[in-house]
């Protein structure tokens, strides 16, 4: 969600678009609970519609205030994106699969750990190890220096949030079809 110039992206985080044209696509699909923003966008590229974001229109956004907060938060991102997968298959990318892969590495590293303590470490500390440089990376962009200890919780919050909520919302939305079908 950043940009310096304008740029055509796939989704647009509060996105503005014509009254006529929301009318014309059926607006935002209320059965969903979370992700129905990026859901619209989809509909709307395939459409053919483009989606413009404008690095001169400025948002204020507040921030979850605890880790606890934001894992919360991606949980919930994470099975409404869950939801609109199962809804447009087509519209997962590469990105979208990542925080899941990540999960589900890191409960295969989970299962090694009683056995094989010294490969689940080393199945893990290549996140680790990412999570330390955009730790160190992001630490400079800080108001508050002394704030940077909250960057690796919140990092692993959102990566394994969202991961853990993909899972869950996959496992209910598929569980809620067979359940349809055989009623």
């Amino acid at each position: 969600h950043y940009a310096t110039t304008e740029v055509e992206v796939d989704h647009l985080p509060f996105g503005a678009y014509p009254v006529d044209l929301l009318r014309e696509v059926g607006g935002w699909d209320e059965s969903l609970v979370a992700n129905e923003d990026y859901e619209l966008d989809y509909r709307l590229r395939q459409r053919g519609g483009r989606l413009l974001l404008d690095p001169q229109v400025v948002i204020a956004w507040h921030c979850r205030q605890s880790v606890p907060d934001l894992y919360r938060q991606y949980v919930r991102y994470g099975k409404g994106k869950a939801d609109v997968a199962l809804l447009h298959p087509t519209s997962l990318s590469a990105r979208h699969v990542v925080a899941p892969g990540l999960v589900a590495w890191l409960g295969l590293a989970l299962l090694r750990l009683r056995g094989h303590p010294v490969q689940a470490a080393l199945m893990v500390s290549p996140y680790v190890a990412g999570v330390a440089v955009a730790t160190w990376q992001t630490r400079r962009a800080l108001e508050d220096d002394a704030e940077w200890v909250y960057l690796p919780g919140a990092f692993a919050a959102m990566h394994v949030g969202w991961g853990y909520g993909f899972w869950a919302g996959l496992v209910r939305g598929l569980v809620g079809r067979q359940s349809q079908n055989r009623g």
